[in-house]
């Protein structure tokens, strides 16, 4: 992850050596993290911790016009 970030900010020598970042790459390594993240919860069986969490953050981000709501959801907030 921090080798995409380091492209992605241009940092040293990456775009030099492997040309421009590459978006679906970072993509790839975002998915992993999450991945990785959502194996943590299962594992400590902190699911319903997690979906509070991120719906708490999701609604905040959709009221801050970061993103739309989700179809489901756009009749609420």
């Amino acid at each position: 992850m921090a080798s995409q970030v380091s492209h992605f900010e241009h940092k040293g020598v990456k775009v030099e050596k492997l040309g421009p970042p590459d978006r679906a790459a970072f993509a790839k390594e975002l998915q992993d993290v999450m991945r990785a993240v959502l194996q943590l919860a299962i594992h400590y069986d902190l699911r319903q911790e997690l979906t509070k969490s991120v719906d708490v953050h999701y609604r905040q981000i959709v009221r801050e016009g970061w993103v739309g709501p989700l179809p489901e959801d756009s009749g609420q907030q």
